[in-house]
Formats: structure tokens, C-alpha cells, sequence
């Protein structure tokens, strides 16, 4: 299981504003899994790695998905966004982190990325405290 997460909400607001927890919680727990040191994990020489979606519902309870089905579709944003990316062999499934998830990474990002990434997020946060206030 995964106890700690460390997540960079500036560049995951910035770059995929529709995000929800569920896809940020499933996104670290597979790149955690393909980075992992872990002799057990399956591994191509093309850098893809086996993970279950068994494992990773093992690895996100705090998501209380039971079914496989329930992740599918959070598989699959991720997917569509590019920050990973999927091969089948032999009926399993192989995951790939791409060059697009370093981006979330506060250690990844250049300076002038994580200032336009702050600006970004202050007026997005003046625009929400406007409107919590327009509704009181």
C-alpha cells in the first residue's frame, strides 16, 4: 500500500484542470509501482512494467473502488491525458510513465513554468472566493 503522497496540486490544477483526487491518488500509485526497485514487479526491456489492477486497488484504499471496473475508467483519462501509457501482452496489462507526467513535478518544472503555474493558481483561487461569496 502506498502511505504517503506527495502530490504537486499547482502543476495537476495547471496542466489538467478536470482532474479529481481518484485520478491523482491511481496516477502516483502506478508511477510509484513503474519506478519501484522491486525485483517482483514485472518488467519489458522497453520499460513497461506489469501492475494488476488488482494491485492497484490494493495500493489506493482510500478510493473504497472494490471492482476493477471501478478503475477502468480512471485508467483510461490517464491515458487519454498521456501521462501513461499501456501495452497488452499475453493478456496483462503493461504500464509506461511518460515524459508528459514530469511536468508534475515541482523538481521537473522550470522557474518560469512554476510562476506562470502560481499565477495561474491565484486568479483561479480569487475566482473561487468570488463566487462563494456572490452565493452567501
Amino acid at each position: 500500500m502506498k502511505y504517503n503522497i506527495s502530490i504537486n496540486q499547482l502543476a495537476w490544477k495547471f496542466y489538467f484542470p478536470d482532474a479529481k483526487l481518484k485520478h491523482v491518488v491511481v496516477f502516483e500509485a502506478i508511477r510509484s509501482m513503474c519506478f519501484s526497485t522491486d525485483d517482483t514487479l514485472l518488467r519489458t526491456t522497453n520499460g513497461f512494467t506489469w501492475i494488476s489492477n488488482k494491485l492497484i486497488l490494493k495500493e489506493v484504499p482510500l478510493l473504497d473502488i472494490t471492482s476493477k471496473s471501478g478503475i477502468s475508467p480512471i485508467l483510461r483519462k490517464l491515458e487519454e491525458w498521456k501521462l501513461i501509457e499501456t501495452k497488452n501482452i499475453d493478456r496483462n496489462k503493461y504500464y509506461k510513465i511518460t515524459p508528459i507526467a514530469d511536468k508534475l513535478r515541482r523538481d521537473k518544472c522550470t522557474d518560469e513554468e512554476f510562476k506562470i503555474m502560481k499565477k495561474y493558481a491565484s486568479k483561479y483561487s480569487e475566482k473561487q472566493i468570488h463566487y462563494k461569496k456572490k452565493n452567501i
